[in-house]
Protein backbone atom coordinates (compact mmCIF):
# COMPACT_ATOMS: atom_id res chain seq x y z
CA UNK A 1 0.00 0.00 0.00
CA UNK A 2 1.01 3.61 -0.94
CA UNK A 3 2.02 6.11 2.07
CA UNK A 4 1.39 9.96 1.06
CA UNK A 5 2.00 12.76 3.13
CA UNK A 6 -0.07 16.63 3.00
CA UNK A 7 2.43 19.46 2.28
CA UNK A 8 -0.36 21.50 1.72
CA UNK A 9 -2.61 23.04 -0.71
CA UNK A 10 -3.23 24.64 -4.23
CA UNK A 11 -5.62 27.29 -4.77
CA UNK A 12 -8.56 24.83 -5.58
CA UNK A 13 -7.86 24.15 -2.23
CA UNK A 14 -6.94 20.50 -2.72
CA UNK A 15 -4.45 18.61 -0.86
CA UNK A 16 -1.05 18.27 -2.22
CA UNK A 17 0.56 15.10 -1.16
CA UNK A 18 4.44 13.63 -1.46
CA UNK A 19 4.86 9.82 -1.81
CA UNK A 20 7.09 8.23 0.87
CA UNK A 21 6.03 4.79 0.63
CA UNK A 22 6.17 2.54 -2.71
CA UNK A 23 3.74 -0.34 -1.87
CA UNK A 24 3.83 -3.90 -2.85
CA UNK A 25 0.77 -4.69 -5.55
CA UNK A 26 1.54 -8.41 -4.38
CA UNK A 27 0.17 -9.91 -1.48
CA UNK A 28 2.45 -11.36 1.41
CA UNK A 29 2.89 -15.22 1.94
CA UNK A 30 4.55 -17.29 4.56
CA UNK A 31 4.07 -20.68 5.76
CA UNK A 32 5.10 -22.26 8.60
CA UNK A 33 4.39 -25.57 10.93
CA UNK A 34 4.73 -27.02 14.33
CA UNK A 35 3.59 -29.37 17.20
CA UNK A 36 4.65 -30.26 20.52
CA UNK A 37 4.77 -33.44 22.61
CA UNK A 38 2.79 -33.91 26.28
CA UNK A 39 2.81 -37.04 28.23
CA UNK A 40 0.63 -36.86 31.52
CA UNK A 41 0.27 -39.50 34.34
CA UNK A 42 -2.24 -39.40 37.51
CA UNK A 43 -3.15 -41.90 39.69
CA UNK A 44 -5.09 -41.26 43.07
CA UNK A 45 -6.33 -43.10 46.36
CA UNK A 46 -9.81 -42.03 47.46
CA UNK A 47 -11.27 -42.63 50.92
CA UNK A 48 -14.59 -41.92 52.87
CA UNK A 49 -16.20 -43.34 55.92
CA UNK A 50 -18.82 -42.67 58.25
CA UNK A 51 -19.09 -43.73 61.42
CA UNK A 52 -22.00 -42.42 63.96
CA UNK A 53 -21.24 -38.78 64.17
CA UNK A 54 -17.85 -39.08 62.66
CA UNK A 55 -16.88 -38.39 58.59
CA UNK A 56 -13.78 -38.58 57.17
CA UNK A 57 -12.38 -38.33 53.53
CA UNK A 58 -9.00 -38.55 52.23
CA UNK A 59 -7.16 -38.37 49.07
CA UNK A 60 -3.68 -39.34 48.28
CA UNK A 61 -2.71 -38.38 44.58
CA UNK A 62 0.28 -38.59 42.17
CA UNK A 63 1.14 -36.65 38.84
CA UNK A 64 4.00 -36.31 36.54
CA UNK A 65 4.08 -34.68 33.39
CA UNK A 66 6.61 -34.43 30.76
CA UNK A 67 6.24 -31.50 27.59
CA UNK A 68 8.82 -31.37 24.67
CA UNK A 69 8.20 -28.66 21.90
CA UNK A 70 9.04 -29.45 18.53
CA UNK A 71 9.73 -25.49 17.63
CA UNK A 72 12.48 -25.03 20.01
CA UNK A 73 15.22 -22.71 18.84
CA UNK A 74 18.04 -23.60 20.64
CA UNK A 75 19.42 -26.85 22.83
CA UNK A 76 17.43 -25.41 25.70
CA UNK A 77 14.52 -25.17 24.99
CA UNK A 78 14.54 -28.57 23.06
CA UNK A 79 14.89 -30.15 26.36
CA UNK A 80 11.83 -31.76 28.29
CA UNK A 81 9.82 -29.60 30.60
CA UNK A 82 9.13 -32.10 33.41
CA UNK A 83 6.94 -31.56 36.73
CA UNK A 84 6.27 -33.92 39.62
CA UNK A 85 4.27 -34.09 42.44
CA UNK A 86 2.21 -35.74 45.33
CA UNK A 87 -0.86 -33.98 46.64
CA UNK A 88 -2.77 -35.28 49.87
CA UNK A 89 -6.35 -34.20 51.85
CA UNK A 90 -7.62 -35.24 55.14
CA UNK A 91 -11.02 -33.98 55.96
CA UNK A 92 -12.88 -34.45 59.29
CA UNK A 93 -15.92 -33.28 60.45
CA UNK A 94 -17.87 -34.08 63.88
CA UNK A 95 -22.01 -34.08 63.55
CA UNK A 96 -21.74 -31.61 60.34
CA UNK A 97 -20.66 -29.14 62.52
CA UNK A 98 -17.33 -29.03 63.57
CA UNK A 99 -14.86 -29.23 60.42
CA UNK A 100 -11.19 -29.56 59.99
CA UNK A 101 -9.17 -30.19 56.72
CA UNK A 102 -5.31 -30.76 56.13
CA UNK A 103 -3.87 -30.37 52.45
CA UNK A 104 -0.06 -30.90 51.28
CA UNK A 105 1.79 -30.58 48.35
CA UNK A 106 5.03 -32.21 47.70
CA UNK A 107 5.88 -30.94 44.56
CA UNK A 108 9.04 -31.10 42.46
CA UNK A 109 9.98 -28.80 39.59
CA UNK A 110 13.09 -28.67 37.29
CA UNK A 111 13.52 -25.03 37.18
CA UNK A 112 15.88 -25.19 41.03
CA UNK A 113 18.96 -27.31 41.09
CA UNK A 114 19.34 -30.71 43.01
CA UNK A 115 18.11 -30.14 46.82
CA UNK A 116 15.76 -27.39 46.13
CA UNK A 117 13.96 -28.65 43.28
CA UNK A 118 10.84 -30.05 45.73
CA UNK A 119 8.89 -27.87 48.18
CA UNK A 120 6.20 -28.61 50.73
CA UNK A 121 3.30 -26.65 50.88
CA UNK A 122 0.56 -27.51 53.63
CA UNK A 123 -2.53 -25.83 54.62
CA UNK A 124 -4.72 -26.24 57.27
CA UNK A 125 -8.68 -24.87 57.22
CA UNK A 126 -11.05 -25.01 60.23
CA UNK A 127 -14.94 -24.47 60.47
CA UNK A 128 -17.57 -23.72 62.80
CA UNK A 129 -21.45 -23.83 62.44
CA UNK A 130 -22.87 -22.28 65.30
CA UNK A 131 -26.26 -22.36 64.95
CA UNK A 132 -26.18 -25.85 65.09
CA UNK A 133 -25.34 -25.88 68.65
CA UNK A 134 -28.25 -26.18 71.15
CA UNK A 135 -28.36 -22.98 72.46
CA UNK A 136 -28.88 -21.36 68.87
CA UNK A 137 -31.93 -23.01 68.17
CA UNK A 138 -34.94 -21.27 67.34
CA UNK A 139 -33.43 -18.07 66.68
CA UNK A 140 -35.52 -15.85 64.62
CA UNK A 141 -33.03 -13.58 64.01
CA UNK A 142 -29.88 -15.28 62.63
CA UNK A 143 -30.97 -19.05 60.91
CA UNK A 144 -27.42 -20.42 60.10
CA UNK A 145 -23.91 -18.71 60.87
CA UNK A 146 -20.73 -20.10 60.23
CA UNK A 147 -17.03 -19.08 60.99
CA UNK A 148 -14.36 -20.59 59.13
CA UNK A 149 -10.55 -20.23 59.00
CA UNK A 150 -7.38 -20.78 57.11
CA UNK A 151 -4.14 -20.93 56.93
CA UNK A 152 -1.41 -22.46 54.25
CA UNK A 153 1.60 -21.98 52.41
CA UNK A 154 1.19 -22.16 48.16
CA UNK A 155 4.43 -22.25 45.81
CA UNK A 156 5.21 -21.03 42.26
CA UNK A 157 8.42 -22.55 40.17
CA UNK A 158 7.42 -20.40 37.28
CA UNK A 159 9.64 -17.58 37.89
CA UNK A 160 9.70 -16.68 34.57
CA UNK A 161 13.81 -15.79 32.71
CA UNK A 162 15.97 -18.47 31.34
CA UNK A 163 15.72 -22.04 32.38
CA UNK A 164 17.86 -23.44 34.53
CA UNK A 165 18.92 -20.45 35.72
CA UNK A 166 20.71 -21.92 38.85
CA UNK A 167 23.44 -22.75 36.45
CA UNK A 168 26.26 -19.80 35.11
CA UNK A 169 26.66 -19.09 31.85
CA UNK A 170 29.28 -17.67 29.28
CA UNK A 171 28.83 -15.33 27.04
CA UNK A 172 30.55 -11.82 25.10
CA UNK A 173 30.32 -8.49 25.74
CA UNK A 174 33.73 -9.08 27.93
CA UNK A 175 35.84 -6.60 25.88
CA UNK A 176 38.76 -8.39 23.70
CA UNK A 177 42.31 -7.89 22.41
CA UNK A 178 43.92 -6.59 18.85
CA UNK A 179 46.92 -7.67 17.50
CA UNK A 180 48.75 -7.23 14.07
CA UNK A 181 51.03 -4.38 12.41
CA UNK A 182 47.87 -2.83 10.76
CA UNK A 183 45.88 -3.75 14.51
CA UNK A 184 43.06 -5.85 12.50
CA UNK A 185 43.23 -9.26 14.25
CA UNK A 186 40.88 -8.91 16.74
CA UNK A 187 39.73 -11.71 19.52
CA UNK A 188 36.72 -11.00 21.33
CA UNK A 189 36.88 -11.78 25.32
CA UNK A 190 35.09 -14.42 26.71
CA UNK A 191 33.23 -14.72 30.48
CA UNK A 192 30.44 -15.09 32.88
CA UNK A 193 27.53 -13.89 31.02
CA UNK A 194 24.02 -14.70 33.79
CA UNK A 195 25.35 -16.07 37.02
CA UNK A 196 23.75 -18.77 38.46
CA UNK A 197 21.99 -18.49 41.98
CA UNK A 198 20.65 -21.39 44.63
CA UNK A 199 17.11 -20.41 43.30
CA UNK A 200 14.23 -22.79 44.75
CA UNK A 201 10.50 -22.01 44.97
CA UNK A 202 8.89 -18.62 45.56
CA UNK A 203 6.17 -18.96 48.42
CA UNK A 204 3.10 -17.10 49.40
CA UNK A 205 1.47 -17.80 53.37
CA UNK A 206 -1.80 -17.23 53.33
CA UNK A 207 -4.29 -16.36 56.20
CA UNK A 208 -8.06 -16.25 56.46
CA UNK A 209 -11.05 -15.34 58.26
CA UNK A 210 -14.24 -15.79 57.15
CA UNK A 211 -18.25 -15.88 58.14
CA UNK A 212 -21.56 -17.07 56.31
CA UNK A 213 -24.59 -16.05 57.88
CA UNK A 214 -28.44 -15.87 56.68
CA UNK A 215 -30.52 -13.75 58.81
CA UNK A 216 -33.93 -12.09 58.97
CA UNK A 217 -35.69 -14.41 56.66
CA UNK A 218 -34.34 -13.56 53.58
CA UNK A 219 -30.15 -12.33 53.86
CA UNK A 220 -27.58 -13.90 53.08
CA UNK A 221 -23.56 -12.52 53.65
CA UNK A 222 -20.56 -14.16 53.28
CA UNK A 223 -17.30 -12.10 53.96
CA UNK A 224 -13.86 -12.96 54.15
CA UNK A 225 -10.36 -11.20 55.78
CA UNK A 226 -7.41 -12.41 53.92
CA UNK A 227 -3.71 -11.54 53.90
CA UNK A 228 -0.95 -12.68 51.58
CA UNK A 229 2.86 -12.99 52.13
CA UNK A 230 4.61 -13.81 48.78
CA UNK A 231 8.17 -13.79 49.71
CA UNK A 232 11.10 -15.28 47.27
CA UNK A 233 10.15 -13.38 44.56
CA UNK A 234 12.47 -14.75 41.57
CA UNK A 235 14.35 -11.02 40.62
CA UNK A 236 17.07 -9.38 39.37
CA UNK A 237 19.75 -7.82 42.21
CA UNK A 238 19.35 -3.63 42.29
CA UNK A 239 21.87 -3.59 45.43
CA UNK A 240 25.41 -4.48 43.72
CA UNK A 241 27.51 -1.18 42.71
CA UNK A 242 28.69 -1.05 38.64
CA UNK A 243 32.15 -1.26 40.17
CA UNK A 244 31.73 -5.50 40.39
CA UNK A 245 31.98 -5.26 36.94
CA UNK A 246 29.18 -7.77 36.19
CA UNK A 247 27.84 -8.30 32.60
CA UNK A 248 24.60 -9.06 34.52
CA UNK A 249 23.52 -8.85 37.83
CA UNK A 250 22.79 -12.24 39.45
CA UNK A 251 19.45 -13.32 40.20
CA UNK A 252 17.96 -14.47 43.43
CA UNK A 253 14.84 -15.23 45.48
CA UNK A 254 14.95 -11.77 47.32
CA UNK A 255 11.65 -10.13 46.50
CA UNK A 256 8.77 -9.80 49.31
CA UNK A 257 5.31 -8.62 48.45
CA UNK A 258 1.97 -8.03 50.98
CA UNK A 259 -1.44 -8.24 49.73
CA UNK A 260 -4.92 -7.58 52.51
CA UNK A 261 -8.13 -7.11 51.95
CA UNK A 262 -11.65 -7.96 52.37
CA UNK A 263 -13.76 -9.89 49.78
CA UNK A 264 -17.73 -9.60 50.89
CA UNK A 265 -21.14 -10.48 49.21
CA UNK A 266 -24.79 -10.04 50.16
CA UNK A 267 -28.23 -11.31 48.99
CA UNK A 268 -31.43 -10.66 49.78
CA UNK A 269 -34.93 -12.91 48.57
CA UNK A 270 -38.04 -11.99 49.41
CA UNK A 271 -41.31 -12.87 48.33
CA UNK A 272 -44.19 -9.80 49.10
CA UNK A 273 -47.06 -11.70 47.79
CA UNK A 274 -47.17 -11.72 43.97
CA UNK A 275 -44.22 -9.91 43.71
CA UNK A 276 -40.44 -11.85 43.86
CA UNK A 277 -37.86 -9.19 44.84
CA UNK A 278 -34.19 -9.70 44.90
CA UNK A 279 -31.22 -8.35 45.87
CA UNK A 280 -27.58 -9.01 45.25
CA UNK A 281 -24.27 -6.59 46.43
CA UNK A 282 -20.72 -7.70 46.08
CA UNK A 283 -17.40 -5.56 46.94
CA UNK A 284 -13.58 -6.33 46.98
CA UNK A 285 -11.57 -4.13 48.49
CA UNK A 286 -7.54 -4.77 48.04
CA UNK A 287 -4.15 -3.02 49.55
CA UNK A 288 -0.85 -4.37 48.43
CA UNK A 289 2.82 -3.21 49.69
CA UNK A 290 6.11 -4.10 47.95
CA UNK A 291 8.28 -4.50 51.20
CA UNK A 292 11.82 -5.49 49.84
CA UNK A 293 13.12 -5.06 46.15
CA UNK A 294 17.14 -5.47 46.59
CA UNK A 295 16.92 -1.62 46.25
CA UNK A 296 19.30 0.61 48.05
CA UNK A 297 17.53 3.33 49.23
CA UNK A 298 17.36 6.59 46.81
CA UNK A 299 19.28 9.50 47.07
CA UNK A 300 16.03 10.88 48.43
CA UNK A 301 13.98 8.39 50.54
CA UNK A 302 10.69 9.57 49.37
CA UNK A 303 11.45 8.10 46.02
CA UNK A 304 11.74 4.49 47.52
CA UNK A 305 9.60 1.77 45.81
CA UNK A 306 9.07 -0.11 48.86
CA UNK A 307 6.24 0.01 51.03
CA UNK A 308 4.50 1.58 48.13
CA UNK A 309 1.68 0.10 46.24
CA UNK A 310 2.19 -2.34 42.98
CA UNK A 311 2.96 0.01 40.10
CA UNK A 312 2.94 2.96 42.30
CA UNK A 313 3.28 5.47 39.81
CA UNK A 314 5.68 8.64 40.21
CA UNK A 315 5.49 11.67 38.66
CA UNK A 316 5.81 15.38 38.93
CA UNK A 317 3.76 18.08 41.12
CA UNK A 318 2.07 20.21 38.83
CA UNK A 319 1.25 23.88 39.92
CA UNK A 320 -0.28 25.25 37.09
CA UNK A 321 0.75 26.95 34.11
CA UNK A 322 3.21 29.92 33.47
CA UNK A 323 1.87 33.02 33.09
CA UNK A 324 4.55 35.43 32.26
CA UNK A 325 8.46 35.57 32.09
CA UNK A 326 8.93 37.00 35.06
CA UNK A 327 7.20 34.21 36.55
CA UNK A 328 9.21 32.03 34.71
CA UNK A 329 12.54 33.79 35.61
CA UNK A 330 11.42 34.05 39.87
CA UNK A 331 10.70 30.09 39.41
CA UNK A 332 13.23 26.99 40.51
CA UNK A 333 14.64 26.34 36.90
CA UNK A 334 13.15 23.76 35.48
CA UNK A 335 16.14 21.24 33.23
CA UNK A 336 13.88 19.26 30.87
CA UNK A 337 13.91 22.06 28.36
CA UNK A 338 12.95 25.11 27.15
CA UNK A 339 10.09 26.94 28.94
CA UNK A 340 7.65 28.99 27.56
CA UNK A 341 4.78 31.10 28.94
CA UNK A 342 1.55 28.39 28.89
CA UNK A 343 3.91 25.64 30.00
CA UNK A 344 3.71 23.47 32.96
CA UNK A 345 5.27 24.66 36.45
CA UNK A 346 6.22 22.04 38.46
CA UNK A 347 6.58 22.24 42.32
CA UNK A 348 10.39 22.00 43.84
CA UNK A 349 10.10 19.17 46.14
CA UNK A 350 13.36 19.01 47.68
CA UNK A 351 14.47 22.63 47.67
CA UNK A 352 17.38 22.26 45.50
CA UNK A 353 16.27 25.44 43.57
CA UNK A 354 15.55 23.34 40.56
CA UNK A 355 13.02 21.29 38.85
CA UNK A 356 14.45 17.73 37.72
CA UNK A 357 14.28 13.72 38.31
CA UNK A 358 14.87 14.44 41.93
CA UNK A 359 11.44 16.05 42.47
CA UNK A 360 9.37 12.92 40.93
CA UNK A 361 7.29 11.46 44.41
CA UNK A 362 4.64 8.86 44.27
CA UNK A 363 1.45 10.51 42.79
CA UNK A 364 -2.20 9.39 42.38
CA UNK A 365 -2.93 5.33 42.20
CA UNK A 366 -1.88 2.59 40.28
CA UNK A 367 -3.92 1.42 37.13
CA UNK A 368 -5.23 -1.14 38.69
CA UNK A 369 -8.14 -0.59 40.84
CA UNK A 370 -8.03 -0.88 44.42
CA UNK A 371 -11.86 -1.29 44.70
CA UNK A 372 -14.35 -3.20 42.80
CA UNK A 373 -17.88 -3.77 43.75
CA UNK A 374 -21.23 -4.36 42.01
CA UNK A 375 -24.90 -4.57 42.71
CA UNK A 376 -28.33 -5.35 41.42
CA UNK A 377 -31.62 -6.05 41.34
CA UNK A 378 -34.38 -8.47 40.12
CA UNK A 379 -38.28 -7.90 40.27
CA UNK A 380 -41.16 -10.27 39.21
CA UNK A 381 -44.71 -9.57 39.08
CA UNK A 382 -47.21 -12.24 37.58
CA UNK A 383 -45.33 -12.75 33.85
CA UNK A 384 -43.43 -9.78 33.96
CA UNK A 385 -39.50 -10.11 34.97
CA UNK A 386 -36.73 -6.97 35.06
CA UNK A 387 -33.43 -7.33 36.20
CA UNK A 388 -30.16 -4.83 36.45
CA UNK A 389 -26.65 -5.09 37.35
CA UNK A 390 -23.91 -2.62 37.41
CA UNK A 391 -20.35 -2.59 38.51
CA UNK A 392 -17.81 -0.44 39.29
CA UNK A 393 -13.92 0.41 40.24
CA UNK A 394 -12.52 2.30 42.25
CA UNK A 395 -9.25 3.87 43.73
CA UNK A 396 -7.16 3.65 40.38
CA UNK A 397 -6.08 6.54 38.31
CA UNK A 398 -5.14 6.78 34.46
CA UNK A 399 -2.05 8.77 32.66
CA UNK A 400 -2.84 10.64 30.13
CA UNK A 401 -0.01 10.84 27.25
CA UNK A 402 1.84 8.36 24.81
CA UNK A 403 1.62 8.35 20.70
CA UNK A 404 -1.29 9.20 19.62
CA UNK A 405 -2.81 11.56 22.85
CA UNK A 406 0.12 14.34 22.40
CA UNK A 407 -0.92 16.75 19.42
CA UNK A 408 1.76 17.30 16.66
CA UNK A 409 4.34 15.23 19.44
CA UNK A 410 5.29 12.91 16.24
CA UNK A 411 6.09 15.15 13.85
CA UNK A 412 4.28 15.54 10.27
CA UNK A 413 4.04 12.08 9.49
CA UNK A 414 2.65 10.52 12.39
CA UNK A 415 0.11 12.12 14.56
CA UNK A 416 -3.31 12.46 15.86
CA UNK A 417 -5.11 15.48 17.03
CA UNK A 418 -8.88 15.00 18.64
CA UNK A 419 -11.38 17.22 19.86
CA UNK A 420 -9.90 17.56 23.12
CA UNK A 421 -6.99 19.78 21.09
CA UNK A 422 -9.46 22.48 21.09
CA UNK A 423 -9.09 23.08 25.18
CA UNK A 424 -5.69 24.08 25.33
CA UNK A 425 -3.88 26.97 26.65
CA UNK A 426 -3.76 30.04 24.11
CA UNK A 427 -2.18 33.29 24.53
CA UNK A 428 -5.51 34.09 23.55
CA UNK A 429 -7.35 31.72 25.88
CA UNK A 430 -4.98 31.64 28.93
CA UNK A 431 -6.81 29.51 31.59
CA UNK A 432 -5.16 27.63 34.23
CA UNK A 433 -8.11 24.47 33.76
CA UNK A 434 -7.11 23.37 30.07
CA UNK A 435 -6.72 20.30 29.17
CA UNK A 436 -3.28 20.76 27.16
CA UNK A 437 -0.65 23.31 28.13
CA UNK A 438 0.79 25.41 25.13
CA UNK A 439 1.56 22.98 22.28
CA UNK A 440 4.27 22.84 19.83
CA UNK A 441 5.19 20.85 16.93
CA UNK A 442 7.10 17.66 17.97
CA UNK A 443 8.05 16.31 21.10
CA UNK A 444 7.74 18.60 24.00
CA UNK A 445 10.24 17.77 27.25
CA UNK A 446 9.19 20.02 29.84
CA UNK A 447 5.26 19.21 29.30
CA UNK A 448 5.02 15.63 28.02
CA UNK A 449 6.25 14.22 31.01
CA UNK A 450 4.62 12.06 34.37
CA UNK A 451 2.73 14.51 36.15
CA UNK A 452 -0.12 15.27 38.30
CA UNK A 453 -1.13 17.60 35.49
CA UNK A 454 -1.81 14.53 32.90
CA UNK A 455 -2.76 11.88 35.54
CA UNK A 456 -6.93 11.45 36.31
CA UNK A 457 -9.24 9.79 38.50
CA UNK A 458 -9.89 6.65 36.32
CA UNK A 459 -13.28 4.92 38.67
CA UNK A 460 -16.15 4.41 37.30
CA UNK A 461 -19.73 2.74 37.85
CA UNK A 462 -21.65 1.15 34.66
CA UNK A 463 -25.05 -0.21 34.43
CA UNK A 464 -23.34 -3.31 32.80
CA UNK A 465 -26.60 -5.82 32.07
CA UNK A 466 -30.18 -4.96 31.88
CA UNK A 467 -33.28 -6.94 31.34
CA UNK A 468 -36.99 -6.86 31.01
CA UNK A 469 -39.43 -9.70 29.86
CA UNK A 470 -43.03 -11.31 30.15
CA UNK A 471 -44.04 -14.72 29.96
CA UNK A 472 -47.34 -15.64 28.36
CA UNK A 473 -49.71 -16.95 30.60
CA UNK A 474 -49.41 -21.49 30.17
CA UNK A 475 -53.35 -20.99 29.84
CA UNK A 476 -52.81 -19.31 26.87
CA UNK A 477 -49.54 -21.19 25.21
CA UNK A 478 -50.74 -24.42 25.96
CA UNK A 479 -53.84 -24.14 23.62
CA UNK A 480 -50.74 -24.45 21.00
CA UNK A 481 -49.04 -26.80 22.63
CA UNK A 482 -46.18 -24.80 23.94
CA UNK A 483 -45.19 -24.83 27.59
CA UNK A 484 -43.60 -21.55 27.93
CA UNK A 485 -43.34 -18.43 25.54
CA UNK A 486 -40.97 -15.54 26.71
CA UNK A 487 -40.24 -12.31 25.14
CA UNK A 488 -37.23 -9.96 26.11
CA UNK A 489 -35.35 -7.11 25.97
CA UNK A 490 -31.83 -6.79 27.28
CA UNK A 491 -28.80 -4.56 26.80
CA UNK A 492 -25.13 -4.84 27.69
CA UNK A 493 -22.95 -2.16 28.87
CA UNK A 494 -25.66 0.79 27.92
CA UNK A 495 -24.23 3.76 30.83
CA UNK A 496 -21.11 4.44 32.19
CA UNK A 497 -20.67 7.38 35.18
CA UNK A 498 -17.26 8.32 35.53
CA UNK A 499 -14.69 11.69 35.74
CA UNK A 500 -12.79 9.77 33.12
CA UNK A 501 -14.14 10.97 29.67
CA UNK A 502 -11.15 10.50 27.72
CA UNK A 503 -11.72 6.23 26.47
CA UNK A 504 -13.50 4.02 28.50
CA UNK A 505 -12.20 3.57 31.92
CA UNK A 506 -12.82 -0.43 31.48
CA UNK A 507 -9.93 -0.80 28.81
CA UNK A 508 -7.60 0.12 31.57
CA UNK A 509 -4.62 2.61 31.81
CA UNK A 510 -2.43 3.68 28.55
CA UNK A 511 -3.83 5.27 25.98
CA UNK A 512 -7.26 3.76 25.08
CA UNK A 513 -5.25 2.10 21.51
CA UNK A 514 -7.10 -1.01 21.84
CA UNK A 515 -10.80 -2.39 20.85
CA UNK A 516 -13.84 -0.63 22.60
CA UNK A 517 -16.05 -2.66 24.77
CA UNK A 518 -19.45 -2.47 23.16
CA UNK A 519 -23.09 -1.65 23.95
CA UNK A 520 -26.01 -4.37 22.81
CA UNK A 521 -29.52 -4.20 23.05
CA UNK A 522 -31.18 -7.33 22.48
CA UNK A 523 -34.21 -8.90 21.61
CA UNK A 524 -35.78 -12.46 21.72
CA UNK A 525 -38.03 -15.09 22.74
CA UNK A 526 -37.42 -18.00 24.60
CA UNK A 527 -39.85 -20.89 23.46
CA UNK A 528 -39.68 -24.16 25.01
CA UNK A 529 -41.96 -27.22 24.34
Amino acid sequence: MDAYIATGRNTNGDLLLNKFVNGNADLGFSKSSGGNRRIYMQANFNYDKTIGSHAISGLLLYNQQDYQSADAADAISSLPFRLQGLVGRVSYNYKSKYFFEFNAGYNGSENFAKGHRFGFFPAYALGWIISQEPFFKDNDVIQYLKLRGSYGTKGNDQIGGRRFAYLTTVGGGNGGYTFGVDVNNVFSGRGEDQWGADLTWEKEIESNIGIEMRFLRGFYVQADIFHRNRSGIFMQRNSLPDIMGLQNNPWGNIGEFENKGIDANMEYNKKLGKLNLGLKANVTYVQNKLINDDAPDYKYTYQNRRGKRYQQPFGLIAEGLFTSQDEINNSPVQTFGPVRVGDIKYKDVNEDGKIDAFDEVAIGNPGTPQLVYGFGVSLSFKGFDFSAFLQGAGTMSFMLGGVGFYPFAEGGIRGNININVLNRWTPENPNQDVIFPRLSFGTNANNFRPSTWWQRDAGYLRLKTVEIGYTIPKEVTQKFKINTFRVYVSGLNLLTWSKFNFWDPELGDGRGAVYPIQKNINMGVNINF
